[in-house]
């Protein structure tokens, strides 16, 4: 008796349990496995252009020369030591400002070296002196004006900084 009533509760334990079947509906597809592997460098060096695009944005130079790397390059030209790189900002942002849409933030993508010079060809030897090869590049793109190119520099220990920016 007692070894047909642990039967009959397993049997009945069994058909309690759920069946997981996958969904069934038309145009959604699981996948099995990720078919897309997630870069860390990637996602740091998205994170600091973030950052540093908001700081552009909002006008902050202080912010800009503290989230950049020193020395910092703007459009080929180094500047190094914080003050010099923050009074540089507060010389470029009124233009800066004056020329972003206040509506539209931007699109921001990264791509790697190889990705960047198939996009716009052989770097200008102004950039020679960043090693360009193990830098990422985050493009941002506006809708009614040109974009620009964020130059970050691996910093050691999985973190990214802005090192340049260029048209």
């Amino acid at each position: 008796m007692h070894l047909f009533l642990s039967l009959v509760i397993s049997i009945l334990a069994q058909q309690a349990q759920p069946t997981l079947t996958p969904i069934d509906a038309p145009g959604i597809q699981i996948p099995e496995k990720p078919t897309e592997k997630i870069d860390p460098d990637e996602v740091a060096a998205d994170q600091a252009a973030q950052l540093f695009l908001q700081a552009l944005l909002s006008g902050k130079a202080a912010e800009l020369a503290r989230t950049g790397t020193d020395p910092f390059t703007f459009d080929g030209v180094q500047a190094e030591g914080s003050e010099k790189i923050e009074a540089t900002w507060k010389k470029l942002l009124p233009n800066i400002k004056r020329e972003m849409p206040q509506e539209d933030q931007g699109r921001l993508s990264i791509v790697d070296y190889a990705a960047a010079e198939k996009r716009f060809g052989t770097p200008p030897k102004k950039f020679a002196h960043l090693k360009l090869k193990r830098c990422k590049f985050a493009l941002v793109e506006f809708e009614n004006r040109p974009g620009f190119v964020m130059i970050l520099a691996d910093q050691g220990k999985g973190i990214w900084a802005v090192t340049g920016i260029t048209d």
